[in-house]
C-alpha cells in the first residue's frame, strides 16, 4: 500500500509504502525524526486488539526498508490461509490510517 496516514495516540505519522504479510507489516517513512519505536509499539498494539499477531517494522532508510521488503518476499508462500491473514492484518492496519 501507499501514502498512509497512521493515527496514535502522540502524532500522525505518513507512510509512503508499506507491504503487509501474514506474518509482518513493514512501512517506510521519510519523516526522519519519527519515534520508531513508538510508532512499531502502537501498530503492534492495535493489531493485537483485533486478536492478529504480526511483526511491525517501520524504516526510514529507503534502501534498509527495500532490503527488509526483498527479504521478506523471498519467504512468503502464496497459500489461501496466509492470504487470508494478510487481508485481516491490512484490513486492521487501515482501521488505523485517516
Amino acid at each position: 500500500m501507499y501514502d498512509l496516514i497512521i493515527s496514535n495516540s502522540k502524532k500522525p505519522v505518513g507512510v509512503q509504502a508499506c507491504i503487509i504479510t501474514e506474518k509482518n507489516i513493514c512501512a517506510y517513512t521519510c519523516e526522519k525524526n519519527t519515534d520508531i519505536k513508538f510508532v512499531e509499539k502502537s501498530i503492534t498494539d492495535f493489531i493485537k486488539n483485533e486478536k492478529l499477531n504480526v511483526n511491525v517494522s517501520l524504516y526510514t532508510e529507503q534502501e534498509t526498508f527495500l532490503k527488509r521488503v526483498n527479504s521478506i518476499a523471498v519467504n512468503f508462500e502464496d497459500t489461501k490461509e496466509n492470504n487470508d491473514k494478510m487481508g485481516w492484518n491490512k484490513e486492521a492496519l487501515l482501521h488505523m490510517c485517516i
